[in-house]
């Protein structure tokens, strides 16, 4: 009896010391994390030396592991406790996870330091054991000075909702605008830590997280395949722009690296931002870099009038499309070693030295055939009397003045801002284009050439940049490198085989053949920053060649 007493106390004092390692780890991930109604993008993350304490503690990594990747299931409950104090816009009522569907409206605060809304849709048995697919939409407009002002509105007209919705989804949606872009800092950063927020919550499967947009959306969503692809198992751009992320954003963005997210792309003929005869050649040379794209060119103008038709084709791709965290072959180029991870391997600095043979740029020049005529109008009688003349245009070239009463333009008589679309319609650059106006009771013809479209790179290239290719077969990889200074491999159990010596080879040399050890603190401190469970390594081989 006495030695059953003694083991029955041994065994309660391992689950103590079990429940305290336990206990600090989850306190240590939830910092940050603690709130989904008000998110702060600012709060700080553990520091290396706290994470080091709290993996320490546990047993064996194999334990911290087991523990990090079940997490969301065991936080089912924790989930419908802190949702059921918020109101769900479905239902205006507060939100009940067993009555199914849910739709909230959040605030974030950037690391601007300015509070956002943002809002996420949970759809019904979201408090299940089974991990869902996310969908993470990103507005048009972006650039605008001021947020919507009914952004529960914005959602539930939203395409994207629809979509979500009809699928049984997850849908985060940001909010953005005017500093808070999906290419600054501030707009990246809330991105990013929006949807760890909701893994941390929420049973997400890490490997069916997808981003799309329209218009702005679109453009971001390309930037974030070709700058951050981590999170995405595939993007949608419906009316974007490849490279905003880097005209606008002056990030340094590269076309090959589309080879490791599938794109689904769409551009309308008579769009008046990114026309298809402007788009599709982009479309092209991406894909010759290597892009795995399925483009479709539809007609219409800048807008979402074919959502009715293309959404259900959009959701059946996104369906097919699973994440490969963990491919056999990468390839990767970055201009801003902020931006270097892809998947398992990084690079963490550039060199200093020239590009190798194979390592070329993808680029493409584009040409700008917007009429511009340079003035301003307001609507009269008998026509359009001219407001405002801006410095520099065609308008002052071919001598056009404030006052005088737009009668013609080209071959369309002129008496509302319809009829001037119109006209602008007709106009090409380059070619002859006439203004008739009334001036001081006379009639007087104008006559000029329009400019010449204005012509620029896809991509601007202020910065060299490495790049990387890598393949492995079975233990071991090897990877050719063009500018790499350091270099980053992480090593994650069923990808690599742990009781054998992983081989690597970069550039014909053999710099590192022995087995990997895992260390525990990697696997705290990557949870902790990514929140995914199925790309999570357990050690990280850094390779220096600074001084090569």
């Amino acid at each position: 009896m006495r030695s059953l007493l003694i083991v029955i106390f041994l065994l309660a004092a391992a689950g103590v010391r079990a429940d305290d390692w336990q206990t600090r780890v989850d306190l240590l991930l939830q910092r940050g994390f603690n709130s989904l109604a008000e998110v702060d993008a600012r709060d700080d993350r553990p520091a290396l030396a706290e994470v080091e304490d709290a993996a320490a503690k546990a047993p064996d990594w194999r334990a911290l592991r087991d523990f990090v990747v079940g997490r969301s299931l065991r936080r089912r409950k924790l989930l419908s406790q802190q949702l059921a104090g918020l109101k769900n816009h479905l239902t205006d009522a507060k939100t009940d996870l067993s009555n199914g569907e849910v739709l909230l409206l959040n605030h974030i605060t950037g690391t601007d330091g300015v509070s956002r809304p943002w809002s996420l849709y949970l759809p019904p048995q979201t408090a299940s054991y089974r991990s869902l697919p996310m969908l993470v939409a990103l507005h048009g407009g972006v650039s605008r000075q001021n947020i919507h002002e009914e952004p529960v509105e914005v959602i539930k007209e939203s395409p994207w909702f629809t979509l979500a919705r009809a699928h049984g989804w997850v849908l985060l949606f940001p909010f953005g605008q005017q500093g808070a872009t999906w290419w600054d800092n501030t707009g990246m950063a809330g991105i990013k830590h929006l949807i760890r927020t909701v893994k941390h919550h929420v049973n997400i499967d890490d490997n069916r997280v997808f981003l799309g947009g329209f218009s702005d959306g679109a453009s971001g969503s390309f930037l974030h395949a070709m700058l951050t692809p981590d999170d995405f198992a595939a993007i949608v751009a419906l009316n974007g722009h490849m490279g905003v992320g880097s005209l606008d954003g002056k990030l340094p963005l590269y076309a090959p690296n589309l080879a490791m997210t599938p794109v689904y792309a769409v551009t309308t003929d008579n769009d008046e931002y990114y026309p298809t005869r402007q788009m599709a050649p982009v479309i092209a040379m991406a894909s010759r870099a290597g892009a795995d794209i399925f483009y479709r060119q539809l007609q219409g103008g800048h807008d979402f009038a074919y959502h009715a038709s293309e959404m259900p084709l959009v959701g059946q791709y996104l369906r097919r499309r699973q994440r490969n965290s963990l491919p056999d072959k990468i390839f990767w180029e970055t201009g801003d070693a902020a931006f270097g991870a892809c998947r398992w391997l990084q690079i963490a600095e550039i060199g200093p030295w020239s590009a190798a043979d194979w390592h070329v740029d993808h680029n493409c020049i584009l040409t700008d055939e917007t009429i511009n005529w340079g003035f301003a109008g307001i609507r009269g009688k008998e026509g359009i009397t001219i407001s405002r003349i801006d410095r520099g245009g065609y308008a002052e070239a071919v001598g056009l003045r404030c006052g005088d009463v737009l009668r013609r333009a080209g071959g369309c008589e002129i008496s509302d801002s319809f009829s001037l679309k119109a006209a602008k319609e007709t106009a090409r650059c380059g070619e002859p284009f006439e203004f008739v106006v009334s001036r001081s009771g006379k009639r007087v013809r104008l006559p000029g050439i329009l400019p010449q479209p204005e012509g620029w790179f896809l991509f601007r290239r202020d910065v060299p940049s490495a790049a990387i290719r890598a393949e492995k077969k079975g233990n071991e990889v090897v990877i050719t490198g063009s500018r790499v200074a350091k270099l980053v491999l992480a090593v994650t159990p069923g990808h690599f085989d742990l009781a054998r010596p992983v081989r690597v080879i970069f550039n014909g040399r053999v710099i590192h053949d022995e087995p990997v050890k895992p260390d525990p603190a990697v696997i705290l401190s990557e949870y902790a920053a990514n929140r995914d469970r199925k790309a999570l390594p357990v050690a990280r081989l850094v390779f220096n060649f600074a001084d090569r």
